[in-house]
């Protein structure tokens, strides 16, 4: 798979094909090559040259960032969740308010768990499945989060793109502000008009994104699109395949699965394994199978 990367997010294990535009070439060394080395991003970077095209199929990314013990980053892992669940809280308030999002605080904010993920993602992984009964809305938010920057990097996405769907998966629900609790705590079937209104959350969040300065139109298509399905069965415009941005195609998953394994008012937890062979299941009809398989990989043998 072909993707756009900034030569300034250029890292070790990145496989170059050429300039984005085919002009200026690439030096021959460094066309159709893995970046191996410190120095071979420095040359890259040096030329005049914006954007780069890299293959992810042919990346390799395991190892750019060094590893350390499951013990060594749970502790420093566990740490950041709670001040990013904290973060997301304030967002929420933030909207609910009327406010103003600060996005690059948030960046900010998010670098340490995006570094985390990438020197051991079991540790941040592990941490998913301590959502609380009453911040459900906020702990799934960056649970989600969690799961699309782990899916994001194993696809080979750039730093610079992990991050803005990291920010999408957190913003995802933002919607769900202006739905009244009793419909979103039922523990019965919703009624017909209530499901109405359940899809609509969307449509707000879109709205309230739109409006505000640093989110960029990708995170409003994460946003907008994560429950749309490959299949057109999605909500709210019932769109397919690719027509849906590759942000929401990613956080669809994740949501999905965060959700199946959390306990909700309405029914009990999934266990992993079992929201996983779930998944599967729909790998040809609402998810495209790229992304189910690669989802497997990435977290499938987890916990």
């Amino acid at each position: 798979m072909l993707e756009k990367v900034y030569t300034k997010d250029i890292q070790q294990g990145m496989f170059v094909v050429c300039s984005a535009n085919g002009n200026p070439t690439l030096p021959e060394e460094i066309a159709n090559t893995c970046i191996s080395s410190k120095e071979a991003i420095l040359k890259l970077q040096r030329c005049d040259i914006k954007e780069v095209l890299i293959d992810s199929s042919k990346s390799i990314t395991e190892n750019i960032h060094p590893k350390t013990s499951y013990a060594e980053e749970i502790l420093f892992a566990r740490e950041t969740y709670a001040n990013i669940l904290n973060m997301i809280k304030v967002m929420f308030e933030t909207v609910e308010s009327g406010g103003s999002l600060d996005v690059p605080q948030y960046e900010k904010n998010i670098d340490p768990l995006i570094d985390s993920i990438e020197r051991n993602s079991s540790a941040a992984a592990s941490l998913t499945v301590l959502a609380q009964a009453d911040k459900y809305l906020f702990s799934h938010s960056l649970n989600t989060s969690i799961l699309s920057a782990m899916l994001g990097r194993f696809m080979g996405l750039s730093r610079e793109s992990i991050t803005q769907l990291s920010i999408a998966a957190m913003l995802m629900n933002i919607g769900k502000i202006w739905i009244p609790d009793n419909i979103l705590e039922k523990k019965g079937k919703l009624t017909k008009q209530e499901f109405s209104t359940i899809k609509d959350h969307p449509v707000a969040a879109c709205k309230y994104l739109s409006n505000q300065q640093g989110i960029s139109l990708d995170i409003v298509k994460g946003v907008l699109s994560h429950h749309e399905r490959d299949d057109s069965s999605g909500y709210p415009e019932g769109i397919s395949g690719n027509e849906i941005h590759k942000y929401a195609r990613i956080i669809s998953i994740c949501d999905s699965y965060d959700a199946m394994t959390s306990d909700r008012p309405y029914r009990e937890a999934m266990t992993p394994n079992m929201a996983i062979k779930h998944l599967y299941s729909m790998k040809e009809t609402a998810f495209h199978p790229r992304y189910i398989e690669s989802f497997i990989k990435c977290v499938g043998i987890y916990p």
